[in-house]
């Protein structure tokens, strides 16, 4: 990035910190179209005190009533709560595109059928809506993106909602216009089943951190005050704070939609101590975690080294602009605006689909143990995700590995091999060090690739299985090379300077994504630490 580029970047970054952090402030965005003038909403507001708890109340016409009490007040995790302001009825915007207008948009208002009929709106082609979250706006440039992207995809009625006069700090009203704004995406959906005559199964509701949420109240109200069942909402990292682990009326959950995915990318357990913007519970039928849920590659650089190095989706497309905007959101919240990146490159990369599988949790998944696609055990993440898969039993939790940076892509292998059981020939004993290898394919070769994050026990007669993803395709792996660093035990001068080893029982076993397992032969069975080993492909065969 240029210096002129770092410095703005710096600017903004601050900015954002201080608008999170300081009093309300806004955006303004004007449509292409202006909106036509409505009366003042009619408020009745009242103080209510039941069984010694007090809350307040707000009516803001025909968008419903509001509390601050019942399951939206929770001690310990929404202890400060607020009420919708009901004026933000008359600056929501939404913005269509579609392929006839794919730059300029056309806004839409459900309290004028005029500018829907005017519009080029189709009722027969799929519609999105996508609600962004707090501090964001509709017109920036990952948002655009995106639209583009869709409208590659197909011919259809993309909508962004426009609710940048609600979004800002305070966090507490921000959270309270939501309920407001779904109220209102819901009447649109009724307008347009309605009216318009769409299939309620042709919208699809994309919703960022708090838009997310929005989603689930766009889908809900939509159920409760129309009886109209949206096809399927999408949570990209899904907000945490004041979400998670409150009842399903608070939040995003299976219920609002026919079938609710979710990506979650931010969502560490313990969200306040590390910062986490998103939520670990899964909120969706199915529920993508690329790396874990957790901070996402690329994120651990730190804001001043993510301001230098600049944005890690790909911003080829953005202009100066916007490469500033997305290298400080990045820089502010690194991990949380993933989500929407590998939603955005799902839509039109076959090449690159981020497979993900099924699992119990992370750790299990990287232990290898949930690496198939047999039952229907794995799914694309993102746009193309396979929403059959989706049960109103249970809740259905996919797991994979990305790159720090567009495109985030891998494909994934399972290794496993076994020691040998000790004997008086090989003396073997537990040992305890770090595992790697590097895959030769006829079409590249991996890096050396760490198998332990951390050190591990080599017990003698063991059996270890390890799950990994290589950043590009290999095509056929003809070598591995396989080796290990021993943990120097500083407490025990006598194994300073003895040389460690590890004894190989027959053959390593690579499986592919295909379920292809491909038998190596190693070229010895003593593997002295720090040294590699080769092993050849002898044969393959299919996993049964």
């Amino acid at each position: 990035m240029s210096a002129t580029a770092v410095l703005l970047a710096v600017t903004l970054t601050v900015g954002l910190c201080l608008v999170a952090a300081g009093p309300s402030s806004r955006i303004s965005n004007k449509g292409t179209e202006p909106r036509k003038s409505r009366a003042v909403i009619p408020v009745v507001t009242r103080q209510v005190v039941e069984h010694s708890e007090e809350r307040a109340e707000a009516c803001c016409a025909d968008l419903g009533c509001y509390s601050t009490g019942g399951d939206f007040f929770h001690i310990p995790l929404r202890p400060f709560n607020s009420l919708p302001r009901c004026a933000l009825k008359n600056d929501l915007k939404l913005h269509l595109n579609t392929r006839r207008n794919p730059v300029d948009t056309q806004v839409l208002d459900p309290y004028d059928a005029s500018t829907l009929f005017l519009s080029n709106f189709n009722a027969v082609q799929k519609t999105q809506i996508i609600i962004h979250g707090f501090i964001d706006n509709f017109q920036w440039p990952w948002w655009k993106n995106t639209i583009v992207e869709l409208l590659k995809n197909g011919d259809h009625n993309v909508i962004r909602l426009d609710w940048s006069h609600g979004n800002t700090p305070p966090y507490t009203q921000a959270v309270a216009n939501l309920r407001l704004v779904g109220a209102y995406v819901a009447k649109f959906i009724h307008h347009l089943v309605t009216i318009q005559g769409v299939n309620p199964a042709d919208i699809h509701i994309i919703g960022h951190s708090l838009g997310a949420h929005g989603a689930g109240y766009s889908g809900s109200v939509a159920q409760s005050s129309y009886n109209i069942t949206v096809g399927r909402i999408t949570g990209l990292d899904p907000a945490g704070p004041y979400y998670t682990n409150l009842p399903v009326s608070v939040r995003l959950d299976p219920s609002d939609a026919a079938v609710v995915d979710t990506i979650v990318t931010d969502g560490h357990p313990h969200s306040i101590l590390q910062l986490a913007l998103g939520s670990p519970q899964p909120m969706g039928h199915i529920n993508f975690y690329p790396n874990g849920g957790l901070e996402q590659p690329g994120c651990e650089r730190g804001i001043i080294s993510g301001i230098f190095q600049g944005p890690t989706m790909n911003a080829s497309g953005f202009d100066f602009f916007g490469t500033v905007a997305a290298t400080a959101f990045e820089a502010v919240a690194c991990s949380h605006a993933r989500a929407p990146v590998l939603f955005h490159e799902s839509i039109n990369n076959p090449a690159c689909t981020m497979k993900s599988f099924e699992c119990s949790d992370y750790e299990s998944f990287l232990r290898g143990e949930c690496f198939t696609c047999r039952g229907r055990r794995c799914a694309d993440l993102g746009f193309h995700a396979d929403i059959s898969l989706a049960s109103q039993y249970m809740t259905k939790n996919y797991y994979t590995i990305t790159t720090e940076k567009s495109p985030f892509c891998t494909s994934p292998h399972k290794l496993e091999f076994t020691l040998q059981p000790k004997t008086s020939a090989n003396g073997a004993s537990s040992k305890h060090g770090l595992v790697y290898v590097t895959l030769y394919g006829t079409l590249a070769t991996s890096a050396k690739v760490l198998l332990t994050p951390e050190s591990i026990d080599l017990d003698p007669g063991s059996t270890y299985t390890f799950f990994f993803e290589t950043p590009r395709e290999l095509g056929t792996v003809q070598s591995i090379v396989f080796s290990w660093t021993a943990k120097i035990e500083l407490f025990n001068p006598l194994e300073w300077f003895l040389t460690d080893y590890i004894h190989i029982e027959g053959n390593l076993f690579l499986t592919e994504q295909d379920e292809l397992v491909s038998v190596f032969q190693p070229a010895r069975s003593k593997v002295e630490e720090d040294k590699d080993l080769l092993s050849t492909l002898i044969h393959s065969f299919e996993q049964l």
